[in-house]
């Protein structure tokens, strides 16, 4: 009988293989005393196995594939920093040195002081960032586990080999790309991680968040994943698999021939133009969304200049920004300002219970208005280099933009009065993520330029549902009609007041929407880069004055399960 496990799908793709148990753990770490003669040699096998760590790190990244972008070296670096911080080098030094206990025990000690540090975040994005620290010292650890002289190299995979792990640091990611392995299921990860961030860039199918998956699944067990459907399934018979490598081919094979057509006009076979710009996450998909001929970046997030709670320099951002606008000169790029919440440095951050419900994103901006300064003079001094628009996360109400026009105008008095070259007026854009702006949206439109809907935190916050939360995430359901409902209104008011209005959520580069979306007036879609040919194909076959009909029928649907059929109904027509 099959056996269906269930997760979120981070990235699109159906892939067939060899399940591959990772068990990256340790065990419990036990204390033991070292004696004070013995204590010297105790610090030397702790900073030999975390020279043995970097030096694998150098390996590693040394070893990544010339086909992948060079910035996802990023990553390593990120790693080889830690390591170098006294945190790590020389915290442990110290407790194995004072409490006379072995190198473990005190790197465990090391690390649950940072963890504690990281728990007291408020920040999803943030919070997460401990998992780059348990990668880390789990690597260390499992160096001092076995021989000190011992260079153990990671496992050559075979061909077709579906990983099954807790999680997965970014550096063991990487590995993989020499192993050819077909996909990833994680019981943890947060859509946060770096590791979530690195497989979407590189197109692995990957399901986080599958409860059970050690515990149910055996090691070369025969598994296919559909990441689309965030599903994992087992024990399939000869018949059901070769539904899966029918649909594997015909994935491949239209994969193909929307690649062939990238450098196409993305036009319907009505003539109606449809504008479809990238999501950057990280620099290096900059690349990506040139050779995909992105119209532009439809979203820039700007959270990877803040790693760590730190404030990149507006001399750093700046560079950031100039990049991709010099790439891109010709084409709209739009920034978005910071969307983390607090760190500890930020007292009233420590009081609130939920982070998707407190001081973030715009709140947060407003709030520590030298930081957001930083950013805003950055942006207008790299615009020079551009089309350059700016979008605020997480509106909810007038005055916050009226706050971050206030700010702009003293930004770009302060660079005129200093002499610093930049554009003085850019178009400036606001989220609709919360239904507070999506019913207001009217009502915002005459003080901003443009909308853009990220349906990742509009669905969250209309269903009052987290999506990353296992025991509610199966109530997440981007086929809701309150969802579809807020869409459609959305649209409808850029139309009446002239204002254009994008998508940039994840329902922007899923294939199913895709016709729905182009129905109810969508006109500028900004999804990931690796998505784009697949979007541009179904708009190249769509026609859309004869899909309305059925969009207005999707809209008053009385249930999510009713969209969707209607949904399948409008694609197959």
């Amino acid at each position: 009988m099959p056996l269906a496990l269930n997760g979120s799908g981070i990235t699109n793709g159906i892939a067939i293989g060899y399940a591959h148990i990772m068990r990256q753990g340790v065990g419990d770490i036990a204390r033991f005393d070292i004696a004070p003669e013995d204590l010297d040699n105790e610090v030397r096998r702790y900073l030999a196995a975390v020279e043995l760590a970097i030096s694998q790190l150098h390996t590693i990244r040394a070893d990544i594939p010339k086909h992948i972008p060079k910035d996802v070296a990023a990553f390593i670096d990120t790693y080889l920093l830690m390591l170098d911080d006294d945190a790590l080098k020389t915290g442990p030094v110290h407790h194995i040195q004072e409490q006379h206990c072995n190198a473990e025990w005190a790197l465990q000690i090391q690390c649950s002081a940072i963890e504690s540090v990281f728990q007291e975040m408020q920040d999803p994005y943030l919070k997460t960032r401990i998992d780059d620290i348990n990668h880390v010292v789990n690597r260390i650890q499992r160096i001092l586990a076995i021989s000190e002289d011992s260079d153990r190299t990671e496992t050559i995979l075979p061909a077709q080999t579906i990983i099954i792990a807790d999680d997965l640091s970014p550096a063991e990611t990487l590995t993989f790309l020499h192993d050819q392995v077909a996909g990833i299921v994680l019981q943890g990860c947060a859509p946060t991680s770096h590791t979530a961030i690195l497989v979407r860039s590189l197109g692995i199918p990957t399901i986080i968040g599958v409860d059970h998956a050690l515990q149910l699944l055996q090691e070369r067990e025969p598994v296919v994943i559909d990441a689309r459907k965030g599903v994992i399934l087992a024990g399939l018979d000869i018949e059901q698999t070769a539904h899966y490598r029918l649909l594997l081919r015909r994935e491949k094979a239209a994969a193909q021939t929307a690649l062939r057509s990238v450098r196409l006009a993305s036009v319907t076979l009505d003539g109606i133009k449809v504008a479809l710009r990238a999501n950057l996450e990280l620099p290096h998909d900059l690349k990506l969304a040139q050779t995909m001929h992105a119209a532009g970046v439809g979203l820039y997030r700007t959270e990877f200049l803040y790693l760590g709670g730190l404030v990149a320099s507006e001399a750093d951002q700046l560079r950031a920004y100039s990049r991709v606008l010099k790439a891109m000169p010709r084409q709209p790029v739009t920034i978005r300002t910071l969307d983390i919440g607090a760190d500890k440095n930020f007292e009233d951050a420590a009081t609130t219970s939920n982070s998707a419900l407190g001081l973030r994103a715009i709140r947060l901006c407003l709030k520590d208005q030298a930081m957001f300064k930083v950013q805003l003079r950055a942006i207008h001094r790299a615009a020079v280099y551009g089309q350059t628009r700016i979008l605020l996360p997480m509106v909810t109400a007038l005055p916050e933009i009226q706050d971050v026009k206030r700010l702009i105008r003293e930004c770009v008095a302060e660079l005129a009065r200093k002499g610093i070259k930049h554009k003085s007026r850019l178009p400036l854009g606001c989220m609709i993520e919360t239904p507070a702006a999506a019913l207001t949206a009217a009502q915002l439109a005459p003080h901003i330029d443009f909308f853009s809907i990220g349906t990742n935190d509009l669905i969250q916050y209309t269903l009052a549902v987290d999506r990353t939360e296992s025991s509610v995430n199966y109530l997440y359901d981007n086929c809701h009609p309150a969802v579809l409902g807020l869409l459609d209104h959305v649209l409808k008011v850029g139309t009446r007041t002239g204002k254009s209005v994008a998508l940039c959520g994840e329902m922007a580069g899923d294939p199913f929407f895709t016709r729905f979306l182009l129905a109810i007036g969508l006109r500028e879609f900004s999804l990931h880069p690796i998505n784009l040919p697949e979007i541009k194909n179904i708009i190249r076959t769509s026609k859309v004055s004869g899909m309305q009909r059925m969009a207005r029928r999707i809209i008053n649907a009385a249930s999510p399960q009713e969209a969707r059929f209607l949904i399948r109904t409008l694609n197959a027509s």
